[in-house]
């Protein structure tokens, strides 16, 4: 099958890359990037790249004209704390592009178009609370009421894949991930502190985090993001929907546990702090991706913790 992926180069693409051209899928990286990051070279081995803009709807549809694509999968978006500080580039990428693959989509004939959703799209604990369902695991169901910028956006995504399903028939999924970790992560992101303390502990150096020790959050290993996500890219004919695609709910204490697990002599103090709360609600129930796109997570966190040194290495 002929896939693009709009946004190949980053974090979560370079895995999705990688598991996809190993199954035998004729894959097209569509970024703006030059080249992959360095040192990530070996995941795009046997991929065409294409340098272009989302921005740009006529080149998006020349490239999946020219390169008789299949099928797209939309991960390019301006990330959550990029979201924060810039709202109206976050708009143009996050929504503003997430149009133009679905328009160019239908226009093209294009069989499937999956993109990464989030967990951001749901809100915060105090919302749920309010509706007497606090942290329990949430189902697609539940109701969105984001808290940010980026979930803004990613809702935004969302309802507009539905009305693209309904109204012309093109079939959508979105893949509603929760709080990844994973080798590739960029710092400076809401969640990368995940993987400096794992980082850390492994290089013997002392780590602290504050956070609400019992507060229970989903986290998920990145190789588990990129299957869920190739899962609903490959999904049979006539899928489409959002799908909560979560790894394991864990509080803080379990995720330091797994750490020191792995890493007997890590040295991490885990401060108990109100202010330190996660604030939104990313607790999902993955049931209905497990039953109709055949995504269960594959990794514990301990598991993924090990793998994530070992790439390292």
């Amino acid at each position: 099958m002929r896939i693009l992926i709009t946004g190949g180069y980053g974090f979560i693409g370079m895995y999705a890359t990688a598991m996809l051209t190993e199954r035998g899928h004729d894959v097209y990286i569509f970024d703006t990037l030059p080249a992959p990051p360095a040192g990530m070279e070996g995941y795009f081995a046997g991929t065409t790249a294409i340098r272009g803009d989302l921005l740009n709807p006529l080149f998006l549809i020349e490239a999946i004209s020219k390169n008789r694509i299949e099928r797209i999968l939309h991960l390019a978006a301006l990330r959550n704390n990029d979201s924060r500080r810039f709202p109206h580039a976050a708009f143009k990428l996050n929504c503003e592009g997430a149009v133009n693959c679905l328009e160019a989509a239908r226009i093209s004939g294009v069989e499937r178009l999956c993109y990464a959703s989030s967990v951001a799209v749901l809100g915060s604990f105090g919302f749920f609370e309010s509706l007497g369902l606090g942290d329990k695991p949430l189902s697609e169901d539940a109701p969105c009421r984001p808290s940010n910028v980026y979930g803004v956006t990613k809702y935004f995504c969302e309802t507009m894949g539905d009305n693209y399903s309904k109204l012309y028939g093109l079939s959508v999924i979105g893949v509603r991930l929760p709080i990844i970790f994973g080798a590739g992560k960029k710092g400076g992101s809401r969640s990368s502190h995940y993987n400096e303390m794992i980082e850390k502990a492994a290089a013997g150096e002392p780590v602290s985090a504050r956070a609400v020790k019992a507060e229970r959050f989903n986290i998920q290993y990145v190789k588990d993001s990129a299957k869920a996500l190739v899962c609903g890219c490959l999904a049979a004919p006539g899928k489409t929907g959002v799908y909560n695609c979560g790894g394991t709910i864990v509080t803080m204490a379990d995720y330091v546990r797994a750490i020191k697990n792995v890493f007997p002599g890590a040295d991490i103090s885990l401060i108990e702090d109100p202010a330190a709360s996660i604030l939104d609600n990313t607790c999902i129930d993955s049931g209905l991706a497990a039953k109709e796109l055949g995504f269960e997570p594959s990794f514990t966190p301990e598991q993924g913790i090990r793998d994530h040194m070992d790439s390292l290495i």
